[in-house]
């Protein structure tokens, strides 16, 4: 799978989602994360991706004109170690870690 991001360099508070845009429902996880995600506002369109600590992409999931979404991403078949979820929208970004454990 190919996939191409275009991302400007972060560098001020201006340009990070609330910390509490999204959750997830149980941290660590051997099974499913449970993605809890609450917007402000209505976006026209923002990128949930689930990565390995070294960037290799797991997952994606697109979501447009929301404001909350549950994601649901099946991490049972990953090895055990932490992993990244980063939420994008237009003009920022929210990272946060999660565990797989077995």
């Amino acid at each position: 799978m190919f996939l191409e991001f275009k991302v400007n360099s972060v560098s001020t508070k201006d340009q990070l989602l609330d910390e509490e845009t999204f959750n997830f429902d149980q941290n660590p996880t051997n099974d499913v994360l449970k993605v809890n995600i609450n917007f402000a506002d209505y976006v026209d369109h923002a990128t949930l991706v689930i990565h390995d600590v070294n960037g290799a992409i797991i997952d994606v999931r697109n979501m447009y004109n929301e404001k909350e979404s549950v994601q649901n991403i099946k991490v049972g078949t990953l090895p055990a170690g932490e992993y990244i979820a980063t939420l994008f929208t237009n003009d920022k970004l929210l990272s946060k870690k999660f565990v797989v454990t077995k």
